[in-house]
């Protein structure tokens, strides 16, 4: 299908898993909404393209009150949200941290609720729109050192459920789940314990970017119509169900 004259919204778009999917929406003249915290990185991918597709936004999406701002500065209806924004912090030498706990809550999971709260009035009436949602395997195996993180990505997953009930059949909404990607963010992780994740992986590697990139364009597409309310594992075959 063509995405050509769609209007989408990606949060966390100076990461690296939206690096592939914003290159591969823009190819289909798409036209992009842009989130994300680091300005500078922004500023990187407004220098890449330059183009009046693409519109860019600094913010942290904290509050209902910044993204009503953000999905009414926009002011047009919305095919696709794709919502990648989130922490990924170690709580083992401060378990308890009440401070890491409201982060994790707040990045990861209230932010997506906030959005998605905004962007209700601007979804389509005559097509059905899309939410992808990003989980983690963190959620389904758990991950011991990061247990706020763990719980934030659950409460993705009880929200996409949720808002599947709640929306359809004007909105579809799903989420990955993925396992350890090779991204800066997963940098830490990967050093600390990359061996032992690699021997739980039936296929003996991480993910790329594109890997999880290419899903999230299947979900946004027509091809997947019939699929509403899940939660897909891109883990290479660390958990079956």
């Amino acid at each position: 299908m063509s995405f050509e004259g769609k209007n989408f919204i990606i949060t966390g778009a100076a990461g690296a898993i939206a690096e592939p999917l914003i290159e591969r929406l823009f190819s289909q003249n798409a036209n992009l909404l842009l989130i994300d915290v680091q300005e500078d990185k922004l500023e990187k991918i407004q220098y890449k393209y330059n183009s009046d597709r693409l519109t860019f936004v600094t913010s942290d999406l904290s509050s209902k009150a910044k993204t009503d701002e953000i999905v009414k500065n926009f002011n047009d209806k919305i095919y696709g949200l794709v919502h990648l924004a989130g922490v990924f912090e170690l709580d083992k030498d401060n378990p308890g941290d009440e401070e890491i706990w409201d982060r994790a809550i707040l990045s990861n999971a209230k932010n997506a609720y906030f959005l998605i709260s905004s962007c209700l009035n601007y979804f389509h009436e005559d097509i059905v729109s899309r939410i992808v949602l990003l989980s983690s395997k963190a959620y389904r195996q758990g991950a011991f050192n990061y247990i706020p993180y763990s719980a934030a990505k659950g409460a993705i997953a009880g929200m996409i459920r949720a808002y599947a009930r709640k929306l359809g059949p004007k909105v579809i909404i799903n989420g990955l789940a993925p396992g350890i990607v090779e991204s800066p963010m997963a940098s830490s992780n990967i050093k600390i314990q990359g061996e032992k994740l690699i021997k739980e992986m039936a296929l003996k590697r991480f993910c790329s970017p594109a890997e999880v990139s290419n899903v999230i364009y299947f979900l946004l597409s027509e091809d997947s119509s019939y699929i509403n309310g899940q939660i897909i594992n891109i883990d290479g075959g660390t958990i079956f169900s």
